[in-house]
């Protein structure tokens, strides 16, 4: 594992994929979380000058540190994961590389467990940057409730590992990147629209598609709360993609 883990931070670090995925990420969260604070302030100077009774209540944690997880997160699963994973066996396939892989001193798990953590150690560290954002404000903000930020960082960690492995899912589908970046596009649609349609319905069948849905769960960590069955639905997931990938693998193997 060892040995394909160096292998893929080798192709993340040495090559500009990595830096250029961080940049556009911290550019576009930190633009979006500008434009909040800036509108954030403006309503607040804009209340302070109101009669008393007549403002409306503005809360810092709700408005701006429970939308910048929000953010990241959507930016990490539609945008970053997607072109970051999309060559992890792709790649080998077209190059005809995968195969000569399985005749190396490791096991299917070995090569899907190091490509799996070379992958979300060159996706994280962008996402844990923007976290400097609200940090840089704590000086102007001393209510500031860092409860909201690390719930909200919590999720994000949990999609990531989720959408890391329905990336290399889709990877080990196709030779081809772009149709592996567009299955991952599609699955995470898929699965973030389910929210929306838990909306149309009622009773057990609501309950379900909220349980289901990649959405739903994500936004219980976004409002500031850790919740064990939100924990459990991002572990079940990475857990599921993970081992489609492995059979994908060991049938691809097998049949050659």
């Amino acid at each position: 594992m060892t040995a394909v883990l160096k292998k893929e931070l080798s192709y993340y670090f040495k090559s500009i994929t990595a830096y250029f995925m961080a940049a556009a990420l911290i550019t576009v969260c930190g633009i979006l979380f500008y434009l909040r604070t800036v509108y954030y302030a403006e309503q607040s100077m804009l209340a302070s000058s109101m009669p008393p009774g007549t403002a409306p209540k503005l809360n810092f944690n709700s408005a701006i540190l429970a939308s910048l997880p929000a953010t990241v997160s959507f930016v990490m699963i539609f945008f970053v994961i997607p072109a970051t994973t999309m060559h992890v066996f792709a790649e080998e396939k077209k190059n005809g590389t995968l195969e000569m892989l399985f005749t190396y001193p490791f096991t299917e798990f070995d090569l899907i467990a190091g490509k799996y953590i070379g992958s979300i150690l060159a996706i994280l560290p962008g996402a844990a940057l923007t976290a400097l954002f609200p940090i840089f404000l704590l000086k102007y903000m001393p209510g500031m409730d860092l409860g909201y930020l690390a719930a909200g960082y919590t999720g994000i960690i949990l999609a990531c590992l989720a959408g890391t492995a329905i990336g290399i899912w889709a990877s080990s589908l196709t030779s081809s990147q772009i149709l592996a970046c567009s299955i991952t596009i599609l699955t995470f649609l898929i699965l973030w629209l389910i929210g929306g349609s838990a909306d149309l319905m009622d009773g057990i069948g609501r309950e379900f598609l909220n349980a289901v849905s990649f959405s739903s769960n994500l936004e219980t960590f976004t409002k500031g709360t850790i919740e064990l069955p939100a924990v459990v639905y991002f572990i079940g997931l990475t857990l599921f993609f993970l081992y489609l990938t492995y059979y994908n693998l060991t049938s691809r193997k097998w049949r050659g």
